[in-house]
């Protein structure tokens, strides 16, 4: 049948789209998204799909079906806009594999499935703290009493912990992988002492900063 010959090619599209998310976290939250949206909009699962599925589709259905009901379920603007960015990306991914060759891609991806509806200043921080607010928090840990802990010096670690993060920009997964072997250090002939250090960042992404040998050794 025609429809099963469709099927088996939305398969290979639906494989070819989930091995290009790079990471594993990627992958989890954007086949989530994909199954959410296609359960709520067709009642389909995203392999069972067709062209006539997207060519119906309009602004106003996701709008109702989709960004409404989870609104009404106090989902946050911010996490709504995360999943219609997935759906579009498989959708980009038929587009590529030439799947529905009649099909209008440019009005499904930029109208049915825009989230200008969408207010996504609704987190507390979108942005990298400031330097400022980066000191308050230091001098609060470093006053805070942890009375349940023996380690009277836990504050300044937590401070310290922090303002390492905020000079490397390295994610906390990272950090905590990160031991005293991952840093070679080296004197630079124009100048300069430094421990340069390489770790594994999201996305088995390698991340190397240069910090200084005085900075270094106040971490040690």
């Amino acid at each position: 049948m025609v429809e099963s010959e469709e099927m088996e090619k939305m398969k290979y599209v639906w494989l070819t789209w989930s091995n290009s998310l790079r990471s594993g976290n990627t992958y989890r939250a954007y086949v989530n998204s994909v199954d959410l949206y296609c359960n709520m909009v067709f009642g389909e699962k995203p392999v069972e799909i067709t062209q006539d599925d997207l060519g119906r589709l309009r602004f106003s259905t996701t709008l109702n079906k989709f960004v409404k009901p989870l609104r009404d379920r106090h989902i946050k603007d911010s996490t709504i806009k995360s999943h219609l960015t997935a759906v579009r990306s498989f959708v980009k991914a038929i587009r590529r594999e030439k799947l529905f060759p009649d099909l209008d891609f440019t009005a499904v991806v930029s109208d049915a499935l825009s989230s200008s509806m969408l207010v996504t200043r609704d987190v507390e921080h979108h942005e990298a703290i400031s330097l400022k607010e980066l000191k308050s928090m230091e001098k609060w840990l470093k006053e805070k009493k942890f009375s349940s802990n023996l380690d009277q010096e836990l504050g300044a670690k937590y401070a310290m912990l922090i303002d390492f993060m905020y000079k490397t920009a390295i994610r906390i997964t990272a950090t905590m992988s990160i031991t005293w072997e991952d840093f070679t250090l080296q004197n630079s002939p124009y100048g300069g002492d430094w421990a340069i250090l390489q770790v594994i960042d999201k996305g088995k992404k390698l991340n190397k900063k240069c910090l200084t040998q005085k900075y270094y050794y106040e971490l040690k």
